[in-house]
């Protein structure tokens, strides 16, 4: 399984996000934090304005197009001196002259917006989302390096796994320190006979760990803090993790 990284939130912010390729398919080669970082900052370049949106009425613009942008100043709309994107535009004529209306957005980009501008334009398929709560961070595993610390588990061919003749164990994530306390965590798991495993989320270190499962999201309370640690636990020799991803937002 594939995990591809890609940036969540303002380009200004140190963030990185990965998610499952059957999901998203972005690129395969955005592997590593810093590729992601680098990619979410191409894509979000120019897209970090105020939120506005609706629509201006004025005299005729009669070689406009949609996806353009446009110098517009309306005080009566409450829309100052700026360029804004246009979304649509119609045309209309009565007694009084020609006239354009123009949907207008400006409003700040996530790497959430952009990815599902991609999926929309490629595929044409229903919308799917991979960050359903708009969490702007992610710390993300692919397993196919040996890290974090092992009990009775192992990490080989890609997969995160107990250790043969092994029937339960555990495995604990390297930690990542952040800025402000943890305050949410989404969490995204891929494998094989997941019911086997128990998901952990601490934000303080692994002093307090909470209870997460598959596709949820909780609020830290007891566990919170400023360093995140992800703890995986095995009660079944069937199961494999192939890919991990808690997506979170902080304080």
């Amino acid at each position: 399984m594939q995990i591809h990284a890609i940036k969540l939130g303002p380009a200004d912010d140190l963030v990185g996000c990965v998610m499952s390729a059957n999901v998203v398919g972005v690129k395969d080669n955005v592997t590593t934090y810093a590729q992601a970082k680098e990619l979410g900052d191409f894509l979000l370049a120019g897209k970090k304005d105020p939120p506005i949106v609706g629509e201006v009425k004025g005299i005729l613009l009669a070689s406009i197009q949609p996806g353009e942008k446009i110098r517009i100043s309306s005080p009566l709309d409450n829309l100052p001196p700026s360029t804004y994107q246009i979304i649509s535009y119609k045309h209309s004529y009565d007694t009084e002259g020609l006239f354009t209306t123009v949907k207008i957005s400006k409003e700040p980009r996530l790497i959430s917006h952009v990815l599902k501008e991609i999926i929309e334009r490629g595929s044409k398929k229903q919308e799917t989302t991979s960050n359903p709560h708009e969490m702007r961070y992610s710390f993300n595993f692919l397993f196919d390096t040996d890290e974090g610390v092992h009990s009775d588990t192992q990490i080989s061919d890609g997969v995160l796994s107990l250790q043969d003749g092994q029937s339960s164990g555990n495995w604990i994530s390297p930690s990542r320190s952040t800025n402000s306390n943890i305050t949410e965590a989404y969490l995204i798991a891929v494998g094989e006979t997941l019911t086997g495993l128990t998901f952990e989320v601490s934000g303080n270190n692994g002093v307090n760990y909470q209870t997460i499962t598959n596709k949820s999201k909780i609020v830290l309370t007891t566990a919170l803090g400023a360093v995140l640690k992800i703890k995986v636990s095995f009660s079944d020799a069937d199961t494999q993790l192939d890919s991990l991803s808690v997506q979170y937002k902080l304080a």
